[in-house]
């Protein structure tokens, strides 16, 4: 069984996005076993996932959302046990093309990334003050892997790796660095579309909600009308 690891809160126009992201993996995921859906959050109610785990606090702001996301992703692997294997998706990712396999994707150099979030914000933006506490956890010259991309976990793993508190970690960069041997890890090219335009022989997407609804949706709509197995009749 192949486990899908989906945190989701539920919020204005994002049901749409998640009911397509499931379409269009269970079309376009071509793995040798079923799925099994694991949501983590909230779960809309025209949903019905194989696991659900509720959340049991409202969702935080900011920087608390770093570590909500982190213990979520812990909550499912608890919930898995001893699997091998599992995919970690944000809700609203687009899987675009037939795949029959996800690579583990870095961004590149940590310290790089922040600098990039720094000079478009500033040091005190959130999502800079994660990258900071991250590099300062880890050893060495880690790598970052805040890819908006699907994310091969072991859920295993994940647990010896993961700390299970309230500082703003980013967990997949926690994972990467500390679990993905260097000969496993490919480096790729970020999935967040910018500018509204699907670019020719995408694989993997992701949206914001203004691109959902300027391009992605129209697009989708049209090439998904069938239900995921997930979705109530």
């Amino acid at each position: 069984m192949a486990h899908l690891i989906v945190p989701h809160r539920n919020g204005p126009g994002n049901d749409a996005e998640f009911r397509y992201s499931l379409r269009s993996i269970e079309v376009n995921l071509h793995d040798p076993v079923p799925h099994n859906l694991v949501v983590v959050g909230d779960c809309p109610d025209w949903l019905v996932p194989d696991v659900h785990l509720p959340a049991s606090d409202p969702q935080p702001p900011n920087t608390g959302k770093v570590a909500e996301i982190r213990n979520f992703v812990l909550a499912a692997c608890r919930e898995l046990g001893g699997e091998p294997q599992a995919l970690y998706l944000d809700d609203d990712y687009f899987l675009l093309e037939p795949t029959e396999a996800v690579l583990p994707l870095y961004w590149g150099p940590l310290e790089d990334h922040r600098s990039m979030i720094i000079r478009r914000h500033s040091p005190e933006f959130w999502l800079a003050v994660a990258h900071t506490a991250t590099i300062d956890y880890l050893p060495g010259r880690p790598q970052s892997w805040e890819l908006h991309r699907p994310l091969p976990i072991n859920p295993s793993d994940a647990l010896t790796v993961l700390p299970s508190n309230d500082e703003p970690l980013l967990w997949r960069s926690l994972y990467g660095n500390l679990a993905v041997p260097v000969r496993r890890a490919y480096r790729g090219g970020d999935g967040k579309l910018g500018n509204g335009r699907i670019p020719l022989g995408a694989t993997w997407l992701s949206s914001s909600f203004n691109t959902w609804q300027r391009s992605l949706k129209q697009a989708l709509v049209e090439a998904l009308p069938e239900p995921s197995r997930w979705e109530k009749s």
